[in-house]
């Protein structure tokens, strides 16, 4: 059994994942007093037997045995009252008794105790109430089961916030004889003493522990800075040793992180998930894309024009989504690089003055918009017939400018003459000239003349109608401007028609296609350099400018993490994943949870997560998702091997219970393999661990 680092800082948990309130258990009339008392006793009694993940190890009988014994173990030395072992446990079935009637026998032996034992003495109500939920949940075999009360609970939650602990900064292993040292924190008492890793703690003050109940050995390891602790060890080398520590305050820092000098990898190494985990993850990450987005003015300018590419590509695909203040950075990014002389690339440099300008329109500043789209016009002008297509789309943006700043006339003038030039074109820029027609007729029914707005938007469905493709988006679009005019001229049949079809073909429509062609008039057109640009991400953009700016991977060091809140590594996994499930649970009963990402991910960079024998829990739960969805590799050597979750219950009276209660699985839904997880690649030793993983990056 593995006692966790953080339960000798202070009483504290693998996972906390939950927190549940429970209603009170009912009391009846007969000796109410001790019932209310044991009111924490029964709830603890009924969710081990409702909630437990191994309900297969649930022995009734031996859960009221494992109450009475917590009791008894916690009797001071030469206690010797009449009820110290009098009562014994009458063996019949359980089954079926409501908890009262089941711990009957405890509650004798408490309300004897408490008879026995004057007011001030030890132990007390408290102390006896926890000793027996301690000794219920020892025999469960739930390994991270535990008892806090609501001073050690508290502590807990401001240690999880802070990353402040107080206690040895000791990690203990307890399988059968005395707990064996696993792990010592750094700047912590222990780490200032004789201790090393591999010793045997036999005595703590006094007590043997070769008997000891975890539980116990965490109490006895427990408590307020300040106070002491007597410890008799022996050494790897069999020498034996007594020694004093005092409890201190110490700091855990949940994450450290860097940008590997050369490489530029970043390195994040995490000692804990804990509250303040994923929200530094998430700046630090931040960081790092704000810095590989900006233009680098040290660079040289053989990949400028590669870049200025991107960065335009980048801001449509924020512009589509519209995110037009990142948009318009991108393109004054794209636009800096381009007016360079040195970069030959002038119809990206139009391309990007239209883009410009058409963020602007969209931000109403019509005045800019129409200064860019009259530059885009010029620097078009200066390349060959073969751009007439762009040239059109250009006037045409200048016409939606100018329609919505309530210049009719002059949006009448622009959008001519982009239907004039795209009179002769075929393909798929036949769609655009049906629009073309059709934001010409808005223009007219703004201007009262409904007739021939009519006959645009009926040529213009025409001309869709013999397009190579379809475009039911379009069709969408046209059909809503038809039942627009038909209604101003008040004819409700015709409206009625157009609009049914309008209902039809947007059902027709995709998402994106319907996001980007149904405005109510004057489509924008956001100019790519390709078809296969229009449908990549932004995440896919930046992260062709991250890498052309010299950013090569991540590596997440989860050596020596013991786990900490496995909801801090799922919210943590969102990072790295932009849609898809990042973390699977189960429940004793067969109902499966699915942890789903929810975008905006860090750009897909080559990753690599460092584990090792002492990566536990929630640094598990993080390693497998990296490793079933291919996200990245582990490098290093099998992790520990605990894919357990559990909650936490407050019970009545102060007390709380962390219980396993769900097993973690891949995202896949595969199990995680007991014996731990396999990396990957597999390293000798320690310092082999990070060379490895950059060169694997560097390779990939």
């Amino acid at each position: 059994m593995r006692i966790p680092l953080k339960s000798l800082i202070l009483p504290w948990l693998l996972a906390l994942t939950l927190i549940v309130n429970l209603g009170p258990a009912p009391a009846s009339a007969e000796n109410s007093g001790v019932v209310e008392d044991f009111r924490p006793v029964l709830q603890t009694y009924r969710i081990v037997n409702e909630e437990y993940l191994k309900q297969e190890n649930i022995d009734k009988g031996k859960l009221v045995k494992g109450a009475i014994d917590g009791m008894l173990e916690v009797l001071p030395d030469g206690f010797d009252g009449k009820g110290r072992r009098e009562i014994e446990v009458e063996e019949f079935s359980w089954n079926g008794l409501q908890p009262k009637e089941a711990l009957q026998p405890t509650m004798e032996l408490y309300q004897k105790l408490l008879d026995e034992t004057r007011e001030e003495e030890y132990p007390g109500k408290k102390d006896l109430l926890k000793a027996a939920i301690s000794g219920m949940l020892e025999v469960t075999g739930d390994s991270y089961a535990r008892v806090y009360t609501e001073e050690e609970f508290q502590e807990l939650r401001r240690s999880l916030e802070n990353g402040v602990f107080v206690g040895f900064g000791l990690e203990l292993k307890k399988a059968e004889g005395p707990p064996r040292v696993l792990g010592i924190h750094s700047d912590s008492p222990a780490s200032r003493s004789s201790i090393r890793t591999g010793d045997l703690f036999l005595r703590i003050d006094g007590k043997s522990t070769e008997r000891m109940s975890c539980e116990r050995v965490i109490d006895l390891l427990s408590g307020e800075k300040g106070e002491k602790t007597s410890l008799r060890i022996e050494h790897r080398n069999g020498e034996r040793e007594k020694i004093t520590l005092v409890r201190s305050e110490f700091e855990v820092t949940p994450l450290e992180s860097e940008l590997l000098p050369g490489s530029n990898i970043a390195l994040l190494d995490i000692n804990l998930f804990s509250s303040a985990t994923h929200r530094e993850l998430e700046s630090f990450l931040k960081n790092i894309k704000e810095r590989f987005l900006e233009p680098r003015v040290e660079d040289e300018l053989n990949n400028q024009g590669e870049l200025g590419k991107y960065y335009c590509l980048l801001g449509t695909a924020h512009a589509k989504n519209e995110g037009y203040e990142k948009a318009l950075k991108y393109y004054k990014y794209a636009k800096e690089i381009f007016e360079k002389e040195e970069i030959e690339v002038p119809v990206s440099l139009a391309r990007t003055y239209d883009n410009l300008g058409s963020v602007y329109q969209k931000e109403e500043k019509f005045t800019e918009a129409i200064e860019y789209h009259e530059k885009a016009l010029a620097s078009y002008r200066d390349l060959s017939n073969e751009k007439v297509a762009e040239i059109a789309k250009t006037y045409g943006n200048i016409g939606t400018t100018h329609f919505e700043s309530g210049k009719n006339s002059k949006a009448k003038e622009y959008y001519g003459q982009a239907a004039e030039l795209l009179e002769g074109v075929s393909g798929s820029e036949r769609v655009y000239l049906a629009q073309v027609y059709s934001d010409l007729g808005v223009v007219l029914e703004n201007q009262g003349k409904i007739d021939e707005s009519i006959e645009l938007q009926e040529n213009a469905l025409g001309i869709l109608e013999e397009a190579p493709q379809e475009s039911p988006a379009a069709f969408a679009n046209i059909y809503g401007r038809l039942a627009s005019a038909h209604r101003e001229k008040g004819e409700i049949e015709q409206t009625m028609d157009y609009y049914e079809k309008r209902s039809r073909a947007r059902r027709e429509a995709s998402d994106a296609e319907a996001r980007s062609d149904l405005s109510s008039y004057g489509n924008l057109k956001w100019k790519h350099g390709t078809e296969e640009d229009k449908i990549k991400s932004v995440e896919e953009y930046e992260k062709q400018i991250m890498a052309l700016q010299g950013f090569s991977g991540i590596i997440v060091d989860l050596r020596n993490n013991s786990g900490g809140s496995q909801s801090s590594a799922i919210s943590s996994l969102m990072e790295f994943f932009e849609e898809g499930p990042v973390a699977k649970s189960l429940r004793w009963d067969g109902e499966i949870s699915v942890y789903e990402a929810m975008g905006d991910a860090f750009p897909n960079f080559p990753s690599v997560v460092l584990i090792n024998n002492r990566t536990a829990s929630a640094s598990e739960v993080f390693a497998v998702a990296i490793q079933d969805r291919e996200r990245g590799v582990l490098v290093g050597r099998r992790s520990y091997g605990k894919p357990y979750g559990q909650t936490i219950y407050k019970m009545s009276d102060g007390f709380y219970v962390e219980l396993t209660v769900r097993e973690f699985l891949a995202p896949s839904g595969k199990e995680f393999p007991k014996e731990g997880l396999e990396p990957d690649l597999s390293s000798p030793d320690y310092p082999e661990d990070i060379p490895l993983a950059i060169e694997w990056i560097l390779e990939n």
